[in-house]
């Protein structure tokens, strides 16, 4: 459901714009983001949300979206569908929180330490916002239940601070994205053993090294796209350092549902 928004309601520092439950979640793709804030929890069955790298999502895993941010999430599949419970909000404290539950490309993903807790708040603004939309409480609810989702994401800090531990290594993937990379090169930017690296990147982004970079490649070529009309495809998968065009077109067609030249055409910017 969605809140009307009184003059009184908007003067609020924290308010709810939105929230329901989507059972199950679509293939949501919002290029232009919303115009709100939004907070989503799985509650059940599997997703993925790109950012711009694509994560996995199971239940207890919470994502937060900043307002006007492009982004895209789903279910996994049809066997195992996501189900989510969303809520949207803003305001300018609304503006400080999302800061500290999303990174610099709008987006964050966390595990909760405390699901239930964090699903039982929602629903209990879920069940406010039906009775009595209007009430200012809800506004106090929503501080309450974003405060917890803040503490249950700095107590489970150990999953943060090992992807902040190899950022560099990230960095250094961003950096020669043109360079047939190895394993090696990679670990050492971190000084780590390749089998440490991989192990504990596995456990920090959910997905191996080289899947990482090869979405890291693969939004590389996109934007190359996007900007360049004029380019071929072959000098996108060049520059972005996929060797093999047979390969990059492969790969795009299997994250973007289509092929470089149909992507290009569709967003390149004339």
């Amino acid at each position: 459901m969605f809140i009307v928004l009184t003059p009184n309601i908007k003067r609020l520092p924290l308010y709810l714009t939105g929230v329901g439950l989507q059972l199950p979640e679509g293939d949501i793709y919002r290029p232009k983001g919303l115009e709100h804030h939004q907070i989503a929890l799985t509650l059940q069955g599997n997703g993925k949300i790109r950012k711009p790298i694509e994560y996995n999502l199971t239940g207890g895993d919470c994502f937060s979206l900043y307002k006007n941010k492009p982004h895209w999430y789903s279910s996994l599949d049809d066997i195992s569908q996501m189900h989510t419970l969303w809520l949207l909000f803003d305001g300018i404290a609304a503006d400080h929180m999302m800061q500290f539950l999303t990174d610099e490309s709008g987006c964050g993903v966390f595990s909760a330490t405390k699901p239930k807790t964090l699903i039982a708040k929602a629903q209990a603004i879920l069940q406010q916002a039906e009775a009595k939309p209007e009430s200012e409480r809800l506004s106090a609810m929503l501080y309450d239940f974003l405060m917890e989702m803040l503490r249950q994401k700095e107590n489970g800090g150990s999953r943060q601070e090992l992807i902040k531990r190899l950022t560099p290594a990230v960095n250094y993937m961003e950096q020669n994205l043109a360079k047939a990379l190895t394993l090696d090169e990679i670990a050492e930017s971190v000084s780590l053993s390749k089998f440490t690296f991989c192990k504990l990147f596995r456990e920090a982004h959910q997905i191996t090294p080289f899947s990482y970079l090869t979405q890291l490649r693969l939004q590389n070529a996109k934007s190359f796209l996007a900007q360049n009309p004029g380019k071929s495809v072959k000098e996108a998968a060049l520059i972005s350092g996929f060797r093999d065009l047979s390969y990059f077109s492969t790969v795009f067609r299997r994250f973007e549902n289509m092929t470089p030249k149909e992507f290009q055409l569709r967003y390149g910017k004339n």
